[in-house]
């Protein structure tokens, strides 16, 4: 089933804009960028003619192991980096606590 989170796409070689993903609706068959992939059907428009779509994750995708239990039928998966950029750990997800990854006493 179709997770409720927000998802976007973005075409390679895409400059992201300073506007909000609002600001680019879809006209008709036409596609602005970025996209926002809001229901399952969505997904149908960014498919490649071989049925695969690209996936860019940083976090929890960064291990193949973990890309892996997301995306069982993952293929080519590699690390790529992002410079200029950083990450910042504000929230913890309650599945790493529920894996025993983070550590209670540093919540």
């Amino acid at each position: 089933s179709f997770s409720r989170r927000r998802y976007y796409f973005f075409p390679r070689k895409f400059t992201m804009p300073s506007a909000s993903a609002a600001d680019y609706p879809v006209d008709g068959d036409e596609l602005k960028f970025p996209l926002e992939l809001a229901d399952e059907s969505d997904f149908d428009r960014i498919v490649s003619s071989d049925g695969l779509i690209t996936v860019c994750g940083f976090g929890s995708l960064l291990s193949e192991r973990s890309a892996r239990s997301t995306f069982p039928d993952l293929i080519n998966f590699r690390v790529a980096k992002l410079s200029g950029f950083r990450r910042v750990f504000a929230h913890v997800a309650p599945i790493f606590f529920e894996r025993g990854i983070a550590k209670p006493e540093t919540k």
